[in-house]
């Protein structure tokens, strides 16, 4: 089964740490990216999109036909007299709220390990640990900016405001919003 993202789009802001990188890919992501795709786009969609848009992301090889190809691709639309700039789903600059969220579910479980004792933190060389909180606060807002909500502006570039201005193209949109986290975990 094929994914939109891969390991390519955790840079920058939501690099992953080096010492995970098996020859280059990244233990485990793999199956962090088949998880949390699939559970954010039918969050995004509704279920019935979901298995749309999930039969041409496996199609082979992988195409995209309308709507699907502006809303994985990106594509510019028009709110009254002003140009609106979709990013999509996948793009060149490597920025997909897809990404964003299953760096923040990856990092919650990467914080801690689980022994027949418990929850652990491993110990630290030459260093000092600190909490990840702050890097997974700023990674669930920037997946916010890109996911949108039902508050969003006429002008925001999100994926959900992209949806709701082609509303037509998408019979059986079904949206979930998702709430806010903070490093406090409130």
């Amino acid at each position: 089964m094929a994914n939109l993202i891969d390991n390519t789009y955790f840079i920058g802001d939501i690099m992953l740490p080096n010492k995970l990188t098996d020859g280059g890919n990244l233990s485990n992501i793999d199956t962090y990216i088949a998880k949390y795709e699939r559970q954010v786009l039918i969050n995004m969609l509704g279920y019935d999109l979901y298995k749309a848009l999930k039969a041409q992301i496996d199609s082979d090889p992988q195409t995209f036909t309308d709507p699907w190809t502006d809303f994985v691709n990106g594509a510019e639309y028009s709110v009254g007299d002003y140009t609106i700039k979709w990013n999509g789903l996948i793009n060149s600059d490597k920025q997909s709220f897809i990404a964003y969220y299953i760096y923040f579910y990856y990092m919650r479980d990467l914080i801690t390990s689980t022994t027949s004792s418990g929850e652990i933190l491993s110990k630290v060389v030459n260093g000092f640990r600190i909490t990840p909180a702050d890097k997974m606060a700023n990674a669930w807002s920037r997946f916010l900016e890109l996911y949108g909500s039902t508050q969003d502006s006429l002008y925001c570039p999100s994926a959900y405001r992209y949806l709701y201005e082609n509303e037509d193209s998408f019979d059986l949109w079904l949206f979930k919003p998702e709430g806010t986290v903070n490093k406090f975990g409130i």
